[in-house]
């Protein structure tokens, strides 16, 4: 079986990029070597889900689990995902900034209009340095929104079924990462099983070729399932279990704040009524986060379903090839069958996002991303 995929690499290399920050020739030569030993691993009839007995000594997951794993991590690789890397940084970069403006901005207060010393902090000298921080902050959010726009215009002009608020939604959203993730596997799965179609569709395609064929698409199933697993498994664990957190301080703050005004004076009482109005912003946003992470959810599930049912069949399709040699024209799938089972529509935030939270949207997206 292995030498048709050197002919089918041959081929490859000559394929075009899709929804990757690396080229399509770099994942297939990472990616082609481990789902072959997830295909050995299933003709050899064990059972992928069990450990070995020095796995089981050393707390390792199954061979299988841990080739899955790695296939997944390589073809997960996307622009989105280094764009949404870029955004965290700059937003750690610029967060940055802003706290040193506002100590600077407190020297103000005591510094003085000039000194005899040159390197003392004057009034003129920290506005400067202000002007200057604020001037590095807007040409930090101008390059990640120009590399925005690049990075769309590049998923647009390969056709992907992507808009504008659902990229803005992947930057945006605690699970973009996932969302990204998933998007980045379903098309370069779609791109190898588009190229491996391609020459079965030839007068003199061999059984060996299509055994090649259904060992890859069944593997290509399987990561395709636990990239859905990853992204519920996230929701399920981190950021729904944050979102509740989130809320709760905010109640807390929110009720406390509200035990103040009995008494309080004019101006406590003014404070106290926008931490109330603050802390009620938090909550609905979390609210909608919420709204947000539970249709993601079902919807992964409804994914989920339907690839675990793809991934069995193609076991069961994979077995039956290595034992008969009467099935090669069976095995033409059209382009919609690909996209009926790798095509992954990421979500649009604008369905549920009330722009009046944006701030507050932003500041949960940055709290459930913390210690990722």
């Amino acid at each position: 079986m292995r030498p048709a995929l050197l002919l089918l690499l041959t081929i490859l290399l000559h394929a075009q990029p899709v929804f990757a920050a690396r080229t399509f020739v770099d994942i297939w030569d990472d990616a082609v070597p481990l789902l072959h030993d997830g295909v050995d691993i299933i003709a050899s009839g064990e059972d992928p889900s069990e450990r070995s007995w020095a796995e089981a000594l050393t707390f390792r997951d199954p061979k299988f689990q841990r080739i899955v794993s790695e296939c997944f991590a390589i073809l997960a690789d996307s622009q989105a995902l280094d764009l949404i890397a870029s955004r965290d940084a700059t937003r750690d970069e610029i967060a940055a900034k802003r706290h040193k403006i506002a100590a600077l901005q407190q020297e103000l207060v005591s510094a003085p209009s000039s000194h005899w010393n040159p390197l003392k902090a004057t009034r003129s000298s920290l506005q400067e340095d202000i002007a200057g921080l604020r001037k590095e902050i807007a040409d930090l959010e101008h390059g990640l929104e120009a590399d925005k726009e690049r990075i769309f215009a590049e998923i647009s002009a390969r056709g992907l079924p992507v808009s504008r608020e659902q990229l803005e939604t992947m930057l945006s959203a605690a699970d973009g990462k996932d969302t990204a993730s998933i998007m980045a596997v379903a098309e370069n799965i779609s791109a190898i099983q588009r190229s491996i179609e391609s020459q079965l569709a030839a007068p003199d395609a061999s059984v060996e070729l299509l055994q090649t064929y259904t060992g890859i698409y069944m593997m290509c199933n399987k990561v395709y399932v636990y990239a859905l697993q990853q992204a519920l498994q996230q929701i399920d664990s981190r950021y729904l279990g944050r979102l509740g957190k989130i809320r709760k301080e905010a109640s807390q703050l929110q009720e406390h704040a509200r035990s103040l005004l009995s008494g309080a004076e004019e101006t406590d009482r003014k404070i106290l009524e926008v931490n109330i109005a603050a802390n009620q912003r938090t909550l609905d946003a979390v609210d909608l986060y919420n709204q947000y992470l539970s249709r993601q959810k079902k919807h992964l599930q409804q994914l989920l379903q339907r690839a675990e049912k793809s991934f069995k069949v193609a076991v069961n399709t994979y077995r039956t090839v290595k034992t008969s040699s009467d099935l090669l024209g069976m095995m033409h799938t059209s382009e919609a069958d690909f996209s009926r089972i790798f095509a992954f529509q990421p979500p649009d935030l604008s369905l549920l996002y009330d722009a009046r939270l944006r701030q507050e949207f932003d500041d949960i997206t940055s709290r459930l991303r913390a210690a990722e």
